[in-house]
Order: C-alpha cells, then sequence, then structure tokens
C-alpha cells in the first residue's frame, strides 16, 4: 500500500512539472487537450488555476 502511493505521488509530480513545461511552450494545444486538468488558458492567454 505504501509503495503505491508513493509511486503515485512521483507520477503526480512528474505530470505538473511536464505540464508546466509544455504550457510554456505550447499553450493552446495545452488548453485542447486537456480541459479537465488543473491548469486551463483563459480566452486572454493567460494561465489559470481551477
Amino acid at each position: 500500500m505504501k509503495k503505491s502511493k508513493t509511486c503515485l505521488i512521483l507520477i503526480f509530480i512528474l505530470f505538473v512539472s511536464s505540464l508546466n513545461i509544455v504550457g510554456c511552450n505550447n499553450e493552446r494545444s495545452l488548453n485542447s487537450m486537456n480541459t479537465s486538468s488543473h491548469t486551463i488558458t483563459d480566452m486572454a492567454g493567460r494561465e489559470v488555476t481551477v
């Protein structure tokens, strides 16, 4: 149980960091791909955390 929890945390950290990297380079495709994610791009092009 402990091992899988640590693994999930690591995956989550990697996911968030990859979102940040992709968000810097390619906000529009990130927005269209991950509309259900925590970080979206609003109409003005700013990143908004939901």
